[in-house]
């Protein structure tokens, strides 16, 4: 599977109206086969206008903390677009080094390639502008507790 995006920018100055889509991913209790869940914080002005959080098995039934990462980003985005949001300049902050294998050749059987095509479509086919930045999750605190509040609800099931 070949990812050629060209609408990937460097990370950006803060600009006025810039849409900020925090992301964090997880897969627990084990990487490569554990259950998927993450949680998405988008800020606008600084003030967060959503939270999103959820659980995701994908067609293929590889799990991983990048798949889960980019499942995040493909939510945020999704969420831009259906609510009309995705003309302003957009910045996504994550947890893990995942945004530079966008445009990479992704080997079909890795886990995250079925997420990471769709978060490349999404992103090509609405030529969305879109930055880039990874924090620490220590620094990325709310969706990574989102992410993790999911996990913990669907185990007490």
């Amino acid at each position: 599977m070949k990812h050629q995006n060209k609408q990937l920018l460097p990370v950006s100055p803060i600009a006025a109206d810039l849409i900020t889509i925090h992301v964090a991913g997880s897969c627990l209790p084990n990487n490569d086969d554990g259950i998927m869940t993450y949680g998405v914080v988008i800020t606008q002005y600084g003030k967060e206008i959503e939270c999103l959080a959820g659980r995701r098995q994908l067609k293929n039934n590889r799990a991983s903390n990048i798949a889960a990462e980019h499942i995040a980003m493909v939510y945020g985005l999704m969420y831009l677009l259906n609510y009309e949001l995705s003309h302003h300049p957009i910045h996504i902050i994550c947890s893990i080094k995942c945004c530079p294998r966008l445009g990479d050749n992704i080997s079909d059987d890795a886990a995250y390639a079925e997420p990471a095509y769709y978060l490349d479509k999404l992103i090509t086919d609405n030529n969305l502008k879109i930055s880039f930045e990874w924090r620490r999750r220590v620094d990325n605190q709310k969706s990574a507790q989102l992410a993790m509040a999911c996990y913990q609800k669907l185990i007490r099931r």
